[in-house]
């Protein structure tokens, strides 16, 4: 099956297609989750989920009933070209147990694997418009939040985001934080905020992005989960920006 050869722009601007891999076995860790899907030149043939309580148990399984599935319904197929995995940030169990299975899969099939970081897949699926600087917002533990403005991610105090310098006047919030950290920045009369409507990265977006970075027309970056070191901020002890 071909999909429609979709291009889009992510944030350092590189502008992909599908290039020629044909064949990939994604592995999506989400904050009420896990998603398994085989994914032919664009489009999603399987995919299988587990509820986060047991997401890495089931990992396994999911990964081996759709390579069963695909093989049952799709004889002629052969197997995956590459496998594209979740980094996160996000919940270090879920994430690391889907890496896991996609690196030992990956390592026992002799394919190539692919690391797609959350901000990534975001932007892909919902570009922030012209004139907007895109930050991506994360929930973490004790109330703080993972936030990348352009700069990598950082942890920040999610009340502490009020007093975060900004670059310009115009944030485009996505991801999970990002209806929370817009009530808490709608106080600042220096922004004009808009809130993106997707919260985490689908199957479709990893792909897109895993096979850019494949085919290297993005820059490659280790299948490992993403880091976050906590910002020299606290709450409260940062003014908001001046108004121009």
């Amino acid at each position: 099956m071909r999909g429609r050869p979709l291009r889009h722009r992510i944030g350092n601007g590189s502008v992909f297609g599908y290039g020629g891999i044909m064949n990939t076995l994604v592995f999506n860790s989400r904050s009420a989750g896990a998603d398994v899907a085989w994914v032919a030149d664009g489009t999603v043939l399987v995919c299988r989920s587990a509820e986060v309580q047991d997401a890495a148990s089931r990992l396994p399984v999911l990964a081996a009933e759709i390579l069963d599935e695909m093989e049952r319904t799709y004889p002629d197929s052969r197997q995956p070209d590459a496998v594209i995995a979740s980094i996160g940030p996000g919940s270090f169990t879920g994430i690391r147990a889907a890496l896991a299975v996609a690196q030992g899969y990956a390592l026992g099939a002799g394919l190539r694997l692919a690391g797609v970081a959350v901000d990534e897949a975001l932007a892909v699926m919902e570009p922030p418009e012209p004139g907007y600087t895109l930050w991506t917002v994360i929930p973490a533990r004790r109330e703080h939040i993972y936030l990348n403005n352009g700069a990598g991610f950082v942890v920040v105090p999610l009340d502490g985001i009020t007093g975060l310098p900004v670059s310009g006047s115009r944030i485009w919030l996505t991801g999970a934080a990002a209806e929370s950290c817009a009530g808490l920045l709608s106080g600042r009369p220096d922004l004009h905020l808009r809130v993106g409507a997707v919260q985490e990265p689908d199957v479709m977006a990893l792909d897109r992005v895993g096979r850019a970075r494949l085919s290297g027309a993005i820059a490659s970056r280790p299948a490992l989960p993403v880091y976050a070191e906590e910002a020299r901020i606290k709450a409260g002890t940062v003014r908001p920006a001046p108004r121009a």
